[in-house]
């Protein structure tokens, strides 16, 4: 009496949609004529922290940040004053020390010296500091030894009072912009000439400080008079109005200047959009440092939905695009929250964070939203956390079936045969699109069942509707059916078959 062969079906399936989004940090520094300085939301227009007066006297107007988040003012003396941030500071009390003179700036004398800070290298290593002390005279000097760099004269007068702004357009590429009053000039970094002025819109009272946002737009503050709450206005480098917060209170100081917070990176989310059990699907999770420097620490976290399984044969990695850095895995084996560890990110690199799972459902949805943590926003105290767009999983089911025929002896087909030595049996996988979806770039495999061997060159795809192209395969004791070149429509079909003989 010979043994009794049954079918039993298994397939593979890869099915991607890619769901793109960016979110960046958006914060600024500002200072007030008591030498206050407050963090504010440009989102929502919170003060999200209050630092007290870091500059005493009543000269400090003009504020800049470098890239580690020190902060600087110049006094009507023409000298440097710098408040260390600490990123390991726990409270406010000591997220900044308290200003010391770095000396004079030579070329720097008198009052209302706007301030901002250049992140490239072009004059200085680790990025400059770049003034006006009139209206028609531009500097750059370095934050650490005061000495002037660069001085730039104008095609024309930008007038005085207002802030200047500096923005990387590449490694050695910038452009200026001035606010002044209701006005906004360009400057070319590299020539002098000077564009506008625009006419801003939207505020009543004169425009001070000014910073640049991740997202490439102008900040500038509005104070409508000495103690009262004032108003945030967004414009693009064209002048164009965005939006605004108003009714910002920072008690009874009068904004004076804003400065860009240093933390240029975004956070983007993609992976597949939808998959049933079985599947593989995938999260990536790209954090890009968009800015012209390199940042020592990172991370990616990742918490996985728990109705997706990672993958033991393929686990989470991590790797650097685009530039330099190191990205490694860091969270426990086996943990549903991945977390990678991100290195000397340089500046247009990218740390990718892949994760490949399959489904544990066949109905419902998942929304997977990432975080990734960088450093130098005074907001965390050593990092700012950016939330990813969220990618959203929906799980469905496809209808497999399978029957075996023993060829030797005419029986079957059906969902099993008897069988003895020498028999060869040929199994007819069936496999019918259920989803709501056309699919791509499948595959259906199945392993040669025990005590019986592959004969080769049976594998065939036997229904393969145009134009999916697909190609049979045996190794390692599985018969793969590989689909490419197109889409099976919803509801679609294809058949393969395989034959083995009985040991």
């Amino acid at each position: 009496m010979g043994r009794r062969y049954f079918a039993a079906a298994f397939f593979a399936l890869f099915a991607f949609a890619l769901t793109p989004g960016v979110c960046a940090a958006a914060t600024v520094m500002v200072l007030s004529d008591s030498a206050g300085v407050y963090l504010i939301d440009t989102t929502s227009g919170a003060v999200v922290q209050s630092y007290g007066a870091l500059f005493t006297g009543s000269s400090a107007q003009n504020l800049g940040e470098d890239t580690s988040g020190n902060l600087y003012v110049t006094n009507a003396s023409g000298h440097l004053l710098k408040a260390a941030f600490n990123p390991n500071a726990p409270t406010s009390a000591t997220a900044y020390s308290a200003a010391v003179d770095e000396g004079a700036v030579t070329g720097l004398p008198g009052p209302d010296a706007r301030l901002a800070f250049d992140p490239t290298a072009m004059y200085c290593a680790s990025g400059c500091l770049v003034s006006m002390t009139n209206g028609t005279t531009v500097v750059w000097f370095d934050p650490t030894t005061a000495a002037i760099k660069k001085t730039l004269t104008l095609s024309a007068s930008v007038n005085t009072n207002g802030d200047i702004i500096v923005q990387p357009t590449g490694a050695a590429n910038e452009t200026l912009y001035v606010i002044q009053t209701h006005n906004l000039y360009t400057i070319n970094a590299s020539t002098g000439a000077v564009t506008g002025p625009v006419t801003l819109s939207g505020p009543t009272g004169s425009l001070t400080g000014a910073a640049l946002l991740p997202n490439g737009d102008i900040v500038a503050c509005e104070q409508i008079g000495s103690g009262s709450p004032w108003t945030l206005w967004e414009y693009t480098t064209a002048g164009a109005l965005v939006g605004s917060h108003t009714g910002i209170t920072t008690g009874s100081d009068v904004v004076n200047d804003l400065a860009s917070v240093a933390g240029p990176f975004t956070i983007t989310k993609t992976g597949t959009a939808q998959a049933g059990p079985n599947d593989t699907m995938d999260y990536w999770v790209a954090l890009a440092n968009t800015g012209f420097f390199t940042y020592p620490t990172a991370a990616i976290e990742d918490p996985v939905p728990a109705t997706v399984a990672i993958s033991s044969t393929t686990p989470p990695s991590c790797a650097v695009t685009g530039g330099s850095g190191s990205c490694a895995i860091t969270s426990g084996v086996g943990a549903q929250t991945v977390v990678a560890t991100v290195t000397n990110l340089s500046a247009g690199a990218t740390a990718t964070l892949t994760v490949v799972g399959s489904p544990t459902v066949s109905t419902g949805s998942a929304t997977n939203v990432a975080t990734g943590s960088v450093p130098f926003d005074p907001s965390e105290y050593g990092g700012d956390t950016l939330s990813s767009n969220g990618v959203t999983t929906t799980f469905t089911a496809s209808e497999m079936s399978k029957q075996v025929a023993n060829i030797t002896e005419g029986l079957g087909p059906g969902p099993s045969v008897n069988g003895v030595p020498g028999d060869v049996l040929e199994y007819t996988l069936n496999f019918t699109n259920r989803r709501a979806f056309a699919m791509q770039s499948f595959v259906i495999s199945d392993p040669v069942p025990a005590n019986t061997t592959y004969v080769a060159a049976s594998a065939a795809c036997v229904t393969t509707p145009v134009p999916l192209t697909c190609t049979p395969a045996q190794a390692g004791g599985v018969v793969t059916f590989t689909y490419t070149g197109g889409s099976l429509a919803v509801n679609g079909n294809v058949v393969v078959k395989f034959r083995v003989k009985i040991n």
